[in-house]
This record gives C-alpha cells, structure tokens and sequence, in this order.
C-alpha cells in the first residue's frame, strides 16, 4: 500500500492504474494515471472512478421500483379472472332471456 498525502492509501495495480483506500481501508474506487503522473503527488481526485455511485443530493425524486416477475403474473391473473367472471355475467343475462322468451 502506497501512502498518499490527503491519507488515503493506493495499490498499485499495473499499467498505471491503481485502487484507492481511505484512512480505514475502505476502497473508494480507481485512478488511471497518464504516464508521468506519480500517485504520490496526485491531486485531481475528479479523475476518481467510484465504485459505488455516490448520494446525488440534488434528486428529489425517488426512484419508481421494478415489478417483479411475481406482481407483473399476478396482474395477469387478475385481470383474466376478472375478463371470465365479465363473460360469465354476460353469458348468464343471455342465457336468462333465452329461457325467459
């Protein structure tokens, strides 16, 4: 583990790609240095590629969840239990009035 000077630590991966801890080494994501870039000195930490996404604070909307496969089945349950009793009533009147006359 390279030491950095903000107190975050790196390692060194090859290629000059390297992985950033902080101070609890926790990973923060990762850094590709161009070639005569030193990690030691490194202070454009805009170039960090996160492994998490981070918060955005400024959204206000919460995200609308995904059907499962199990709500999106019983949806069509529902709905052609509903579409065989509306056929049902509807055959019912019909045969109703045939008797009837």
């Amino acid at each position: 583990m390279i030491p950095l000077a903000n107190g975050w630590f790196a390692k060194d991966l090859g290629d000059g790609l390297y992985e950033i801890f902080d101070s609890n080494g926790v990973p923060l994501g990762y850094i590709q240095l161009k070639d005569g870039e030193n990690i030691e000195d490194f202070e454009d930490w805009d170039r960090l590629v996160p492994l998490f996404p981070f918060p955005d604070e400024d959204v206000t909307e919460a995200p609308k969840p995904i059907p499962k496969t199990g709500d999106i089945l019983m949806i069509a349950i529902f709905m052609l239990v509903t579409a065989a009793f509306g056929i049902g009533v509807a055959l019912r009147k019909k045969v109703k009035r045939f008797f009837i006359n």
